[in-house]
């Protein structure tokens, strides 16, 4: 019922938070990146509400995902009344961020202070240095599964291993990759070399 209602304010106490500012990437309106972006600095909101968490953004990578949502006005796949952002938007739908404060309802058992976390879904706005999130939207990971900068394109390494793993390829056999010039290309092609898979990439012309 909390998951899909919600909880009404005053029936908890707010977690407060220091008075500082954390920078942000907005989006102002839909186009090229060099032209409607801009960096800001805002002030943090004063606290969390239920099932809300602070989290400090350590790794941000800059996917094709996110240009085409700048390009396109805050649209992200192919349902765009589900996963659409509202200008001025903060781009990013990747990133590793660290928890440093829980708010009420968050559980310990669930989600510490310190953990690594991923959002788990788009349009969370991880191009900003300090983000309050919802805690269902985010996925806890050890961090002793890997580096920060694997991290944080842990959504396009998972792509790259199933393109291949779902054709039931042995060694030696040949993948033809077109648009390998992406993240997920390149990381196709040096899975192949793991898995010992004769790789051609086609890529465009610069």
């Amino acid at each position: 019922i909390i998951s899909q209602f919600g909880v009404v304010k005053g029936s908890y106490e707010s977690v407060a938070l220091p008075a500082i500012k954390g920078y942000s990437v907005k989006c102002q309106r839909a186009g090229l990146p060099k032209e409607v972006l801009t960096v800001d600095m805002e002030d943090l909101q004063p606290a969390l509400e239920w099932g809300e968490v602070l989290v400090s953004m350590r790794m941000m990578p800059i996917n094709p995902a996110d240009l085409y949502t700048i390009q396109t006005g805050g649209v992200y796949g192919n349902d765009s009344s589900q996963h659409v952002a509202a200008f001025p938007f903060c781009p990013g739908h990747d990133g590793v961020g660290i928890v440093l404060k829980n708010g009420p309802g968050v559980k310990d058992e669930t989600l510490r202070e310190g953990d690594w976390v991923i959002p788990m879904r788009a349009n969370l706005g991880t191009w900003q240095s300090l983000a309050v999130m919802k805690e269902k939207d985010l996925l806890v990971v050890p961090r002793e599964c890997m580096s920060l900068d694997q991290l944080a394109v842990v959504r396009e390494m998972i792509t790259a291993y199933r393109l291949l793993e779902d054709a039931n390829l042995k060694p030696g056999d040949c993948v033809l990759l077109n648009g390998a010039s992406g993240t997920v290309g390149q990381l196709v092609v040096r899975l192949c070399l793991l898995l010992q898979l004769r790789a051609v990439a086609v890529v465009s012309a610069p």
